[in-house]
C-alpha cells in the first residue's frame, strides 16, 4: 500500500507541479503544494479502493500516515534542492528519495529482527523455568 501511495503521489505531484507552475506559484509553495496535493489524491484513492479488498481500515490508515511521514522527510531533505532547481543537485534529490524508499523496504526487516529477539528472549526464559522445575523435582 505504501509503495502504491508513493507512486500515485509522485504521478499526481508531477502533473500538479506543472499546473501550479503555470499559475506562477512561488518556489516553496509550488514544491510543498504539489507533493501534498499528490498525497491527498493518492491517500483518498487508497482509502476508497483498499477496503474493497478486505484489508482492515486500521492498516489503511497506518499506510497512509507512513507515506505522509516519508514525504515530509523527503520534503525536509530535498525540498530546498527542488526549489533551487539546480541540475547539479538532482542527484541529491534522487538520493533523498531513495533513502525514503529504503525506509519502506527496511521496515519488515526491522520488524522481523525485533520479533526474533523477542522470541529468543521468551524461549530462553522458558528453558530456564523448565530447568529450574526439573531441578526441584529431583
Amino acid at each position: 500500500q505504501v509503495m502504491g501511495i508513493i507512486a500515485a503521489t509522485v504521478l499526481v505531484a508531477t502533473m500538479s507541479m506543472m499546473v501550479l507552475a503555470r499559475l506562477r506559484w512561488p518556489g516553496h509553495r509550488l514544491v510543498v503544494g504539489s507533493v501534498l496535493i499528490g498525497w491527498v489524491v493518492a491517500a483518498s484513492v487508497d482509502a476508497l479502493l483498499v477496503p474493497m479488498l478486505g484489508i482492515p481500515q486500521q492498516n489503511v490508515a497506518v499506510s497512509i500516515f507512513v507515506a505522509l511521514a516519508l514525504f515530509l522527510v523527503f520534503l525536509w531533505q530535498a525540498g530546498p534542492l527542488l526549489v533551487v532547481c539546480n541540475p547539479d543537485s538532482f542527484v541529491d534529490v534522487i538520493v533523498a528519495m531513495d533513502a525514503s524508499l529504503l525506509v519502506v523496504v527496511s521496515l519488515p526487516f526491522v520488524w522481523a529482527t525485533g520479533f526474533c529477539f523477542l522470541l529468543s528472549c521468551c524461549i530462553t526464559e522458558g528453558r530456564e523455568e523448565s530447568h529450574a522445575q526439573g531441578e526441584e523435582a529431583v
